[in-house]
């Protein structure tokens, strides 16, 4: 977890800390302390078990939304290309999921909700196929096909470029 309390590069190229970071489920930054940081999450954890609400997290990434690239091969390449920005949304998409969760891969999932806020290009699909491959690559879902994720849900919101987000809802048995 080292990783994710250094410093990030977005794609959008601004520089910031993960310490900036929503938590999962309210608008309180979190603590620039590691050790302060896990207790705070773990207390989110605490009381939604509680409340008997363990069997769904809300995620706000604050990135702007990213349409999924195909891998582009050219003449006498032996691996794929993908661009820059994709890759650097990617780790950075990665590192606030792997902050926010802490438990071992769902198998099943029963509805995801992802929510996208930004600038109206691309297709919603591809916006949701790069969602769901950092949830896959972060861990938090064991994969993206239909046998794991049972309902699915996408909608998108206009938004200026500097209030971009997505919002991700799971729920699960």
């Amino acid at each position: 977890m080292a990783h994710v309390f250094s410093e990030l590069k977005t794609s959008s190229c601004m520089t910031f800390s993960s310490s900036w970071l929503k938590s999962s489920r309210c608008s309180r930054p979190l603590s620039w302390n590691p050790i302060t940081r896990r207790f705070q999450l773990l207390g989110e954890l605490l009381r939604d078990l509680g409340k008997r609400k363990m069997h769904s997290r809300e995620l706000h990434i604050p990135l702007r939304p990213m349409s999924k690239e195909r891998p582009r091969s050219f003449q006498g390449q032996s691996r794929p290309y993908m661009s820059r920005n994709y890759k650097l949304w990617m780790k950075d998409c990665v590192a606030v999921m792997q902050e926010w969760w802490v438990g071992p891969p769902l198998q099943k999932v029963k509805f995801l909700e992802i929510e996208h806020h930004g600038a109206a290009r691309g297709d919603l699909d591809n916006k949701d196929g790069s969602v769901m491959d950092a949830l896959v690559k972060a861990g938090v879902i064991k994969d993206d096909n239909v046998s794991i994720i049972d309902d699915r849900r996408s909608t998108f919101h206009k938004a200026k470029v500097k209030e971009a987000h997505i919002i991700v809802r799971l729920e699960w048995e």
